[in-house]
């Protein structure tokens, strides 16, 4: 038989004893702690009818007696009434409890002590307790007056306990969970009326009565399923970090929120149990539930029917509610019968109702909660894997915070996907947040560079020329051989134009970021350097420029071997890097050969008389033994009759154009004009005076009376001479006749004064009369005789003759100690000089040294023979 709250109701009861059982369980609540499953009592033949003639129970079948009378609602005796677990699935479930026999009637409290409870006077509830597990019953109970077990059959004796108070003899058992320990509260208990009746009850023949009221009982479970819906959400406070630096830390926060949870399936389900107490069937009009807000609940197979005598029938039930009850809400089952008699006994059942209100609690129905996603677990690989778990309790929003450390890689940005995920304790549910982060370190640029140095050498030259003889004299024409020494030498070599150029790479290894840079050269020797675009450089990521640069200097490199440093600079707090400058180097060493050369290899040449001659070409050296190199040639001239030819005769250094000059002369006699002192004595030279020399020849007595030597000449007439006729000279032009014919330097003389006075009047007369100035040119002469220049340091020994003619001996002296020492003069100042060496008459004269006054008349010879050279 089902229970409500494991309390049945009997068939055979009174109906005064049913109004006190219906009353009794209207006064039950139900605890949080309820047993599940159910409790009975029943009979144990075993123990209490091992001879089979002992009647134990009063109602049932024909084995009632001999067999567990799990079904018996009256026993003959207290001593025959024993708890069971019952039978199959209704058995308790597993735990640990108490029993107890209690007077019916209003709210029995089963615990020790209270007025309603008949064990307690006999033993405590610790004599009492026993334990459930897969069905079976364990008891540990120690009451004076039990004195058998069957716990084969699971059963416990209830003795001792008291009589109940009831007239009809109607007993109530209690069994309690000590779940929650002891004292417990009567909703912790479930229960079942028995009745105790020594004598048998009427079976037939006994006449019509009235029939007992059917009795109606119920249990009532709210429950409802309260479902939660979460959230999450990551939040960091950095998503993009640029910098120097290989780590970054970023702060991630979690944040987890929820509803307050949404309520669903909220129902009251429970059974009720109509208890006919009647041996005989009972026809029913049906069974009705509703809930105290109105809601009208299902019972199942709860239409018109007829119960079975002395038996209680189940109906189960559910209500179902929209919202969770804000206030007590209560459950009613009702069940209505028509008026009938009973067969076969005749009572007569009187048309009725039945109704059962639960709880008596004023709390009304508890509802059971079932939680469906009421936590979550929320966990992050970077947070450690597990965060925590959040209950529906805890705090909306309820937040986890931590860090992680991200490392990058120079020159590049490292992403770091970061999730965080919560699921649900009940249906697994999952959501998620994700945070990706970057981290970009910068990385300095690299600078490098290539560095050609270069300079120029220019090699210095000198060239010289010489001649073995620069003049040849020489009278009657003929050829002249001259030989010539050109020398050309390395003086050393001039270095200039040193330079450094070669190409700036500047890479941007960066591949996330452009950089703006400025590009400078510079050397450690002195060079001077422009980089060609290197101001406000922009380098693209991953990108390289490479830049033209030069160096220059002003003089040569200190020292010659240098470094050439380019040097990239930006702004590191801008970019990120972790320097703001980079740098390469390249040697840059003078010390090598040049690169360029000036002059290195020359040609010599030579022109003769407008004839080039290409004498040879030589390589400059770079040491100290210098190259050089001598040329030696002969050049042959033609000497002229007269007068001088000159050849300038120049050695080049073509590609200098350095050169060196001789310049060669070669003489015949100048060619002045002049006339013999043998010419003035015979009758032209005499004519020429007489004619033209002003009025009685005064004109060039004047003029000749000048020169000391001719200071006697007073004759204030021209005269005559022996050549115009005249037998003996008269007159100047005598004079100059008798003068010529008195000449004579013999070894025999002591002095050369007259052939010197001779000799020096005809160059006189010479002058005189080519000088159109003076007598005029009447002897034909190219100039005035008089403003020629005579080389005195080349004049030729005369051999004077008779007649006033002299010859050219061919050795040649030089005069010019005779003229102060000067190597030329004109043909004037050999006379003024001349005349200054003499006192008036010519009589003393040069001190009347002889070999002086022949080298003066040498002079005037040679002049008047045009055998004097010029110079």
């Amino acid at each position: 038989m089902r229970d409500w709250f494991g309390l049945r109701l009997f068939v055979g009861v009174t109906g005064a004893i049913a109004a006190i059982v219906v009353a009794l369980l209207a006064a039950s609540s139900v605890g949080a702690s309820a047993p599940s499953g159910a409790v009975f009592t029943s009979t144990n033949p075993a123990a209490d009818n091992p001879g089979g003639t002992t009647t134990l129970c009063l109602n049932g079948g024909p084995n009632v007696n001999t067999v567990p009378a799990v079904n018996c609602n009256i026993y003959a005796d207290k001593n025959f009434v024993w708890l069971t677990g019952g039978p199959g699935p209704s058995a308790l479930a597993d735990g640990t409890y108490f029993f107890a026999v209690l007077d019916p009637g209003g709210q029995p409290d089963p615990n020790d002590g209270s007025a309603k409870n008949l064990s307690s006077p006999n033993d405590t509830y610790l004599n009492r307790t026993f334990s459930t597990a897969a069905g079976v019953i364990t008891y540990a109970g120690n009451t004076p007056t039990e004195t058998a077990h069957d716990y084969s059959n699971n059963e416990i004796r209830l003795m001792p306990y008291n009589d109940t108070m009831n007239p009809g003899g109607v007993y109530i058992m209690a069994v309690c969970s000590l779940a929650g320990g002891s004292p417990v509260v009567a909703s912790d208990c479930k229960y079942d009326a028995f009745k105790v009746h020594a004598a048998a009850p009427c079976t037939s023949g006994c006449g019509p009565g009235v029939a007992a009221d059917l009795t109606v009982s119920k249990d009532a479970a709210g429950a409802y399923t309260t479902t939660w819906t979460w959230n999450i959400s990551k939040t960091v406070d950095n998503t993009v970090v640029k910098q120097s630096g290989a780590t970054a830390t970023f702060f991630y926060t979690v944040t987890v929120t929820h509803d307050a949870g949404a309520n669903a399936g909220i129902t009251v389900t429970g059974t009720i149990d109509v208890t006919n107490p009647n041996t005989d069937p009972v026809s029913i009009s049906g069974v009705t539930d509703q809930l105290s807000d109105g809601t009208v609940c299902t019972v199942t197979s709860g239409g018109a029917q007829v119960l079975p005598g002395a038996s209680s029938t189940p109906f189960t039930y559910a209500c179902s509610l929209t919202t969770l009850p804000a206030s007590p809400v209560f459950n009613t089952a009702a069940v209505t019968w028509p008026t009938q008699f009973l067969v076969p006994s005749g009572d007569a059942l009187v048309g009725n109702s039945g109704s059962f209100m639960f709880p008596s609690d004023p709390s009304g129905i508890s509802f059971t909660q079932t939680k469906v996603d009421d936590s979550v677990t929320v966990t992050d690989p970077l947070g450690g894997g597990l965060l925590g778990t959040v209950f529906s309790t805890d705090p909306s929003p309820t937040t986890f915070t931590y860090s992680h450390v991200v490392t990058g890689t120079p020159g590049t940005c490292v992403s770091q996907d970061n999730t965080a995920t919560f699921m649900t304790d009940t249906t697994s549910t999952t959501g998620s947040d994700s945070k990706t982060v970057k981290l970009c370190v910068g990385s300095d640029l690299s600078v490098s560079k290539t560095a050609t140095p270069s300079f120029t050498r220019t090699y210095n030259w000198n060239i010289t020329k010489a001649v073995d003889k620069t003049l040849v004299e020489q009278i009657g024409g003929g050829t002249a051989m001259f030989n010539y020494r050109v020398k050309v030498n390395e003086t050393g070599f001039t270095d200039s134009n040193w330079q450094v150029n070669g190409m700036i790479t500047v890479a941007n290894p960066n591949d996330w970021e452009a950089i703006t840079a400025n590009i400078t050269d510079a050397t450690n020797n002195g060079g001077s350097c422009t980089v060609t675009g290197g101001t406000g450089l922009s380098l693209p990521a991953r990108g390289s420029v490479n830049l033209p640069y030069s160096c220059t200097y002003a003089s040569a490199p200190s020292p010659s071997s240098g470094i050439n440093t380019a040097t990239g600079s930006w702004n590191a707090d801008t970019f990120f890097t972790p320097d703001g400058s980079a740098s390469g180097t390249a040697p840059a060493d003078f010390t090598g050969l040049p690169t360029a050369t000036v002059n290195k290899t020359i040609t010599v040449t030579d022109n003769f008389n407008s004839v080039t001659t290409t004498l040879g070409t030589l390589m400059a050296t770079d040491s100290p033994t210098f190259a050089a190199a001598t040329y030696t040639y002969s050049r042959t001239v033609n000497v002229p009759t007269f007068n001088c030819l000159k050849f300038t005769n120049t050695a080049v250094i073509v590609e200098t154009t350095q050169s060196a000059s001789q310049t060669i002369e070669v003489c015949g006699p100048a060619k002045t004009g002049a006339l013999t002192m043998g010419f003035w004595q015979n009758k032209n030279g005499q004519g020429i005076i007489q004619t033209n020399s002003g009025a009685n020849c005064q004109n060039l007595r004047t003029w000749l009376n000048q020169f000391h030597p001719f200071s006697d000449l007073t004759a204030t007439v021209c005269g005559s001479s022996p050549s115009l006729g005249a037998t003996s000279g008269t007159g100047v032009a005598g004079s100059i006749y008798n003068v010529i014919k008195a000449a004579q330097c013999t070894s025999a003389a002591n002095t050369c004064n007259s052939m010197l006075k001779a000799q020096m009047l005809a160059t006189a007369l010479d002058v005189y009369f080519s000088d159109p100035a003076l007598g005029g040119n009447k002897i034909g002469a190219p100039a005035p005789i008089g403003g020629v220049t005579i080389d005195l340091t080349k004049i030729c020994q005369m051999i004077d003759g008779s007649g006033g003619t002299a010859t050219c001996s061919g050795a040649f002296e030089s005069v010019s100690s005779a003229f102060g020492g000067a190597s030329s003069l004109t043909v004037l100042g050999i006379l003024s000089y001349a005349a200054s060496q003499s006192n008036v008459g010519g009589t003393t004269w040069y001190g009347n040294v002889k070999a002086t006054q022949v080298l003066a008349k040498d002079a005037f010879d040679a002049i008047n023979n045009q055998v004097a050279f010029s110079p």
